[in-house]
Order: C-alpha cells, then sequence, then structure tokens
C-alpha cells in the first residue's frame, strides 16, 4: 500500500480503496481454512472464491483458469494477496517491486546520499587494497632480487678468497 499511497492508485486521496483493501485481506483469512492470519497465499479453488466475492464476477473454470495465469505473477499456482491486488487494480508488478516504500522524499534522498558516499569510499577502499597487494608484490619480489643478490655476493666473495690463495701460493712457489 505505500508504494501508492500518494501516486498511481493514489490511497491517500481514496480512503475507500483502503477499506476494500482491508476486506480483501478478512476475506482471504476466511478462505484459507488451514492457515488463517498466517498464511500468504490461496490454492486455485479458494482464489476463485476469494476473485467471484470481492469482484462480483461469477466466473466459469476454464476463464478463472486463465484469470489465474494473469494473476500468478510467480506462476507457483497459488495466489498472494498481493498477485490478486496487481490483478484488481491493473498494477504493474515490476513497478510495485522497485517502488520506494515511503513518501518521505527527504529521507530517501537522504538515504541516496548516504548510499553514494559509502560507496565511493568502498571504491577508494578497493583501489587502496590493489594498491598494496601491488606493493607487496613489488617488495617480495626485491627482497627474492636482494636475496639473489647476496648469494652472488657471497660466491664471489667465495671466488675472490680462492683467487687469492691460488695467487698467495703461486708467488710462494
Amino acid at each position: 500500500m505505500n508504494a501508492y499511497w500518494e501516486k498511481g492508485i493514489n490511497l491517500k486521496a481514496n480512503p475507500s480503496i483502503c477499506e476494500d483493501i482491508y476486506h480483501y485481506h478478512q476475506t482471504c483469512v476466511k478462505l484459507d481454512k488451514s492457515k488463517k492470519e498466517d498464511g500468504c497465499e490461496l490454492d486455485e479453488f479458494q482464489a476463485h472464491q476469494l476473485v467471484e466475492k470481492v469482484c462480483d464476477d461469477a466466473l466459469t473454470v476454464q476463464k478463472m483458469r486463465e484469470v489465474l495465469k494473469e494473476i500468478d505473477v510467480d506462476f507457483n499456482k497459488m495466489v498472494s494477496l498481493t498477485e490478486f491486488m496487481i490483478y484488481k487494480f491493473s498494477v504493474d508488478w515490476k513497478e510495485l517491486a522497485n517502488a520506494p516504500q515511503s513518501t518521505d522524499m527527504s529521507a530517501i534522498n537522504s538515504a541516496q546520499e548516504a548510499l553514494s558516499y559509502a560507496n565511493e569510499k568502498l571504491d577508494e577502499a578497493i583501489s587502496a587494497s590493489t594498491k598494496a597487494k601491488d606493493d607487496a608484490a613489488h617488495a617480495k619480489h626485491a627482497e627474492e632480487k636482494a636475496k639473489e643478490e647476496e648469494v652472488n655476493s657471497a660466491r664471489a666473495a667465495e671466488s675472490a678468497k680462492t683467487a687469492e690463495a691460488n695467487l698467495k701460493e703461486a708467488k710462494g712457489e
């Protein structure tokens, strides 16, 4: 109901429709013999009864099945109150599913700004994390190079010692 409080069927300007919706809910509760108020969907027979009671329209079983195909948005062969109202008020279910659930646009705009700020900070954090990983990889590579140079230096020093010993021996001879 919040999605259409001020636009579309405009429930704010039509309190009688709000009463009708309450009546639809109460009818669903009465029709759902097993779950009552805990239920959220009606089977084909119960949905047929709902349409006949609240739409004042007697339908053949075949016509009702056609209507049910139109009503049953999630194709589970059950009809929820929301699906019934989508049918009853000719509402686009995609618009309903994506509609803001409030009429306080300043709060919605504030939340959108906060979300944008959070996304910006997330992007910055991801960028910093990527840079840190790159820096760590470069540091590891530099460390490996330094170790390699240290090994080469040790070999060169050993080679120099051997050469010096050979030189001493050659001078002695």
